[in-house]
């Protein structure tokens, strides 16, 4: 197929979002090269943190090199049995068709450089590695210690993060922000805590093959549709419908792992690309909404089967009034920020708060108010309407939020952390700010008692939650 537009109006298009955020104005001859060892080739987490690091790179970078080994044949869904690099270079033609791609050993031509895994005998300043653990992600200037890692963990959490990690490090570096300075730095997405020493941070089991229920997704967007697009890589299994009205255009390939310019290119439609994607998981079962979350409810579809999770990654609309008046089970909900940040929040029903309880407008006493999701708002004039910057590794980054929370219910003991966290990557060595928000006294949500919830509702998967 050809693509029709040519490279000039395509990156137009395609990088307004971002170089609407403040100070991304300098990435556009900016070279990668990105190194996976012989040593670490077959290793199914440095796959994924290969694969998601290219997808999220190719949204914003136009030079990318790989030094990977020749012969790997992928271990991923997407790709299961095919030529590593073959599935790379056809997957990254399609993100972005003028993407200038090459497979050669790395040397000082790039700007920046990022090791997966390890690599002996590098030769500059530049490199920068990226490594993970079961639960854990680590980042850091070479040269690297040697870690340990559990073999054939399917554990896709801590190389997700450290994908991200990867993208928004080498994103600074092109927008001469703020770059890293560690030597080692590590996270854990099992409690949020941060440390200069892997060994310091908690790991835990994760349940690879784990039953999820089944979900409504209100929102394929950028949020929305990345998750599927992590969900697609894991082992899981359950129930899935999609929601969404909308169809992708170019502004869009800019922060969603999902879409592809050729997509947006026939303004797809978000649910059937998210219900494609989530196909490639063949444990998961999909149906596909073509319509906003109230249609979806007068149509229905709330108990049709109840849901055992809501994922409210929508902002149109009345969707939170219509979540909450319709007394749900657990919901979830990420959104970004403009200050280059993620946040996530969990409602559990009458003990934390729910999405009116954090989405409040003060000055109208009314639920109006609406998040910008990944996007910082720049107004053009005084008095227009803000136009919206996206940055390429946010959207992805909350994806990540809702899955690990989505394992962790997995777990005994959960939940395991409070129900409100925020991450920054605006510095290289950002930290998690953790915190249990609050029911506002004026809520619906504290009148609605448990007794008005439906049997359909108190019978489905994490309803203990509320009882315990």
């Amino acid at each position: 197929m050809t693509f029709p537009l040519a490279s000039d109006d395509w990156y137009l298009k395609r990088d307004d979002r971002t170089r609407r955020v403040t100070e991304t104005q300098r990435f556009e001859n900016f070279k990668v090269g990105i190194i996976l060892g012989d040593e670490f080739a077959d290793d199914f987490q440095c796959q994924i943190m290969l694969w998601l690091m290219a997808n999220t790179l190719a949204r914003w970078c136009r030079h990318i090199t790989f030094q990977i080994p020749t012969h790997l044949v992928s271990a991923l869904n997407f790709s299961k049995g095919e030529n590593f690099r073959d599935s790379i270079q056809k997957a990254l033609l399609q993100i972005d068709p003028y993407l200038n791609l090459d497979f050669d050993q790395i040397d000082d031509r790039e700007d920046g450089v990022c090791v997966i895994g390890g690599q002996d005998g590098l030769f500059s300043k530049k490199v920068i590695w990226i490594d993970c653990d079961g639960w854990i992600a680590g980042m850091g200037l070479y040269p690297k210690k040697k870690y340990s890692r559990q073999p054939n963990d399917r554990n896709i959490l801590g190389a997700s993060f450290a994908a991200c990690l990867a993208c928004s490090e080498l994103f600074r570096r092109a927008n001469s922000q703020n770059s890293l300075q560690d030597q080692e730095i590590w996270y854990s997405l099992l409690d949020f805590k941060k440390s200069s020493k892997k060994n310091e941070l908690r790991n835990s089991s994760y349940c690879d093959n784990w039953e999820f229920g089944h979900i409504q997704q209100p929102g394929c967007g950028a949020v929305g549709s990345s998750l599927d697009y992590l969900l697609a890589l894991t082992d899981w299994s359950g129930s899935i419908d999609l929601i969404d009205s909308d169809t992708v255009d170019y502004s869009n390939c800019n922060r969603a792992l999902a879409f592809t310019a050729y997509q947006a290119s026939k303004e797809a439609p978000k649910v059937e690309i998210c219900l494609d994607t989530l196909r490639t998981n063949p444990k998961i079962r999909c149906r596909k909404f073509p319509s906003d979350y109230s249609g979806y409810i007068k149509e229905g579809n709330f108990f049709n089967p109840p849901p055992d999770l809501i994922l409210c990654l929508a902002n149109q609309g009345t969707i939170w009034t219509d979540i909450q008046h319709n007394l749900p089970p657990v919901v979830f909900h990420a959104t970004t920020t403009p200050n280059w940040a993620v946040n996530f929040g969990r409602h559990i029903p009458k003990k934390e708060w729910c999405i009116l309880c954090r989405f409040f407008d003060e000055t109208k006493r009314l639920h109006r108010f609406i998040p910008a999701c990944g996007k910082g708002a720049v107004a053009e004039e005084e008095g227009a309407e803000p136009i919206l910057g996206a940055l390429p590794f946010l959207s992805p980054m909350a994806a990540i939020l809702i899955l690990a929370e989505m394992a962790k219910m997995a777990l005994p003991g959960y939940p395991l952390t409070p129900n409100f966290l925020e991450f920054s990557f605006k510095i290289s060595a950002g930290v998690f700010l953790i915190s249990q928000g609050p029911i506002r006294e004026d809520c619906i949500c504290r009148s609605q008692e448990l007794d008005f919830y439906l049997e359909p509702i108190k019978k489905t998967r994490y309803w203990d939650l509320v009882d315990r």
